[in-house]
């Protein structure tokens, strides 16, 4: 059985394996770091993505509030963030 960590299902009612966190985290691994907007969204934040690039995000977005964390719609999967300076890279 896979452990997810980070409560990729909260609510229990679907394997952490089949949420969007829990498959972005089978192909990419942990977040190097996080921001989290409770009840609203959370980025993930990535040093590197084979084949994306350098310091890249994805973020989840609060359907209801209750844990029921998905891909943010209309933002590309994995995007640029700003470096640990603010600089876009």
């Amino acid at each position: 059985m896979l452990s997810m960590p980070m409560g990729i299902s909260p609510l229990g009612e679907v394997p952490g394996w089949q949420t969007d966190r829990g498959h972005i985290y089978i192909l990419y691994g942990p977040p190097d770091a996080l921001e989290v907007y409770p009840h609203v969204a959370e980025t993930w934040l990535y040093r590197h993505v084979e084949g994306v690039g350098e310091n890249a995000t994805i973020s989840f977005v609060h359907r209801t509030g209750q844990g029921d964390l998905r891909l943010s719609p209309g933002i590309p999967l994995v995007q640029k963030w700003p470096g640990p300076e603010g600089k876009q890279r």
